[in-house]
C-alpha cells in the first residue's frame, strides 16, 4: 500500500494567506537622473519608503506569533498551495480555533492602524519632504484596509493519484504516485527542520561556553537553549503525521538528552556539558543524517 493510501482520512492540507500593504515604490525619475550622471548604465537604484515600517510592528508581531504556532502544527508540503501544509485531522479543530483567535487580534490591530490613516500620510509627507507624492499611497482608509488579508484556507484532502485513474494510464499514475510519495518524504524531512536547528544551537552554545570568559559576552546561554530543544521535540507529536519510526526515535532521544540537565547545572559542570554535547552530536550524526541533514 502506498504512503498516500495509508494517509487517507488521517491528514488534511490547511493554510492561510496574508498580504501586507505593497507601499514601496521606486522613484524612477530620480534614479534615471542619478544613473545618467554617473554613467551607471542601470546600476543605480533608489527606493522610496512610503510608510514607516515600525508602524506595522504590532501587525507583524501577531503574524509572527501565528506563524510560530502554525509551524509547530503543520508540516510543509510542496504539492500544496503556498502557505499550506499537512495537518493531522485530529488537530483540525484546535487549528481552526487558534486561527480565529489570532485573526481577531490581527483584525483589531489592522483596524487601529488604518483608523490612523491621516497620521500615516502626515508622517510620510514629513519624512519624504519634496519626494512626497500623495498618488503613491492608497486614496482612502478603506483602500488601505483592503491591502491586508489574513484568511483561512479550508482543509482539503491530501492528493491521491488514484483519483486520476479515469483520465490517466497506469504508467502515468505510477509516476504521480512516486512524485507524491517523494514529496511526503520531503515533508517528513521538513518537519524535522526546527528540531535540527535547535539541537545544533544547543551544541554550539555549550561547546563555546567558557565559565572563565569575560562577563557579558555572547558565549553564555540560558535555560531557553534547553527549553527550545524540548519544545521542538514536543512539536513532533503533531508534525510526525506518518508516525515515522525514525522521527519518533529522534523525539525520544531529544527528550532523553536533557533529563537531569539544566542551564545552571551544565554551566557548573564541564563533564555534564561534554556529556550533553557528545550525545547531541550523536543524535545529529546518526538520527538526523538518516533524513539527509
Amino acid at each position: 500500500m502506498s504512503k498516500v493510501n495509508k494517509l487517507q482520512n488521517k491528514v488534511v492540507v490547511v493554510g492561510d494567506t496574508k498580504k501586507k500593504p505593497t507601499l514601496k515604490k521606486t522613484d524612477r525619475d530620480a534614479v534615471r537622473i542619478v544613473d545618467a550622471a554617473v554613467n551607471g548604465n542601470g546600476a543605480v537604484e533608489s527606493k522610496k519608503i512610503l510608510i514607516d515600517p515600525k508602524s506595522l510592528k504590532g501587525i507583524k508581531s501577531i503574524e509572527s506569533d501565528w506563524g510560530v504556532w502554525k509551524d509547530g502544527m503543520v508540516s510543509p508540503y510542496k504539492r500544496s498551495p503556498r502557505g499550506c501544509g499537512i495537518l493531522k485531522v485530529e488537530n483540525l479543530t484546535e487549528y481552526q480555533n487558534k486561527f480565529r483567535e489570532y485573526k481577531r487580534l490581527w483584525e483589531k490591530e489592522v483596524d487601529a492602524y488604518c483608523d490612523n490613516y491621516d497620521e500615516i500620510i502626515s508622517e510620510s509627507r514629513v519624512r519624504q519632504g519634496t519626494n512626497f507624492d500623495i498618488g503613491d499611497l492608497p486614496v482612502s482608509r478603506g483602500d488601505m484596509r483592503s491591502r491586508f488579508e489574513f484568511e483561512f484556507v479550508g482543509p482539503f484532502a491530501l492528493e491521491n493519484p488514484e483519483d486520476l485513474s479515469f483520465a490517466l494510464n497506469d504508467m502515468e499514475i505510477d509516476e504521480i504516485r512516486k512524485e507524491v510519495s517523494d514529496e511526503i518524504m520531503e515533508s517528513i524531512k521538513g518537519s524535522l527542520s526546527e528540531s535540527y536547528s535547535r539541537i545544533n544551537e544547543l551544541i554550539e552554545k555549550l561547546d563555546k561556553y567558557d565559565p572563565d570568559g569575560p562577563i557579558g559576552e555572547k558565549h553564555g546561554y540560558h535555560e531557553s537553549a534547553l527549553d527550545n530543544v524540548r519544545k521542538a521535540a514536543d512539536a513532533l507529536d503533531n508534525l510526525n503525521f506518518t508516525e515515522h519510526e525514525g522521527v519518533s526515535a529522534i523525539q525520544k532521544d531529544m527528550r532523553d538528552l536533557l533529563i537531569g540537565h539544566t542551564a545552571e547545572s551544565t554551566k557548573g559542570n564541564e563533564s555534564s556539558r561534554e556529556d550533553v554535547v557528545e550525545k547531541a552530536k550523536g543524535i545529529v550524526k546518526k538520527n538526523f543524517a538518516a533524513f539527509g541533514y
